[in-house]
């Protein structure tokens, strides 16, 4: 079933490598509230089955702003029957009040900005909450009975081997149900660590989560079982989406828009629309799917060149551990394979 997303642009403190749209301070709240009402009262309901509110830092709106926010989206859409709500929250502005909040609202999926469990590093990385609050966040989250992620970051200057491994094993002595992990793209703030460096930690997640019971069903995600984003699954197996809010993307083939940043959207600018081929959503289609484990039906052959780096059995195509380190090279040269085989053809 299609997705809604809804994009909450606020932070208390925007980090220096973040790439999403986002600005500090609440003094826009109100008036971003009011054009996501203006957005929803005008959008179509497709009957979602995920609904995942992510930023930003939507915590940072608070327990009665966020409230306002599912107002909104319940009073617009039937989402009585959600096979899953996400909220993104940061530790720092996560309280029981908040968690209670949500869970009134039939919240069940929880994912917080963790990055790391050591406060060295937290502060390279820009981060205004502690290793204690994150603990303490996730914590209360899987008392209320969320299903609960925890994003980790790796491969910035500062991190060790140790350190990393020292953050994984923390999330699994915690419990958490599901393990992000992403690798630092320098911006500004830290650099990034030295490639040979960076690749022996992406070995280190499966060394300390597949024996913990957690399966790597995503290039970047682990979860145990039962506990998948179904949000994100929609997206990598390329279903359909709606986004609301600044920036907020949407896809329904042939068709892809994007919202405008927060001052255009809050004007009421309308978002910007692209027509896809067939050719580019074939791609769209490899460079998602083929980042699952499952990865993807693949009814076109294989070529040489990518012998070792993909396994292809039952009509589908997937990443060998090698392939992996390598997964948007593999894409590329799927794509031409299957353009040369006659995929995307009808937009000659």
């Amino acid at each position: 079933m299609p997705g809604l997303y809804v994009h909450v642009p606020f932070c208390k403190r925007k980090c220096p490598y973040c790439r999403f749209h986002s600005v500090e301070g609440l003094e826009l709240a109100e008036d971003y509230l009011r054009a996501l009402e203006r957005e929803a009262s005008s959008a179509e309901d497709w009957g979602f089955g995920t609904l995942f509110v992510g930023g930003g830092t939507p915590s940072y709106l608070g327990p009665s702003r966020l409230a306002r926010l599912f107002e909104i989206l319940f009073k617009n859409f039937n989402l009585e029957n959600l096979a899953e709500f996400s909220v993104e929250l940061n530790p720092e502005s996560t309280s029981r009040s908040l968690l209670e909040e949500l869970r009134a609202w039939g919240v069940n999926r929880i994912s917080v900005g963790v990055q790391s469990f050591w406060d060295e590093e937290l502060r390279a990385l820009g981060r205004v909450h502690s290793a204690r609050e994150a603990r303490r966040a996730l914590g209360l989250a899987l008392e209320l009975g969320f299903s609960v992620n925890a994003d980790l970051m790796f491969g910035f200057e500062g991190q060790t081997l140790k350190s990393f491994e020292g953050s994984l094993l923390e999330a699994v002595r915690l419990g958490v149900h599901h393990v992000s992990t992403y690798s630092f793209t320098p911006r500004k703030g830290p650099r990034a660590l030295p490639e040979e460096d960076v690749v022996r930690m992406f070995y280190l997640r499966d060394e300390v989560l597949l024996p913990a019971g957690y399966e790597r069903y995503e290039i970047s995600n682990y979860a145990l079982r039962g506990h998948r984003c179904l949000h994100n699954l929609n997206y990598w197996r390329g279903g359909e989406y709606l986004g609301l809010g600044p920036s907020a993307e949407s896809f329904r083939a042939p068709w892809r828009w994007r919202n405008r940043g927060l001052w255009g959207y809050l004007k009421g600018l309308p978002p910007a629309r692209e027509h896809l081929s067939p050719s580019q959503i074939l791609a769209e289609r490899v460079f998602l799917g083929i980042r699952l484990s499952e990865g993807l039906e693949w009814p076109w052959g294989v070529p040489e060149e990518l012998e070792g780096l993909v396994v292809k059995e039952r009509g589908r195509v997937r990443l060998t551990q090698r392939g992996v380190l390598v997964a948007d090279s593999v894409a590329l040269a799927l794509v031409a394979q299957a353009e040369a085989q006659g995929a995307g053809r009808r937009d000659d």
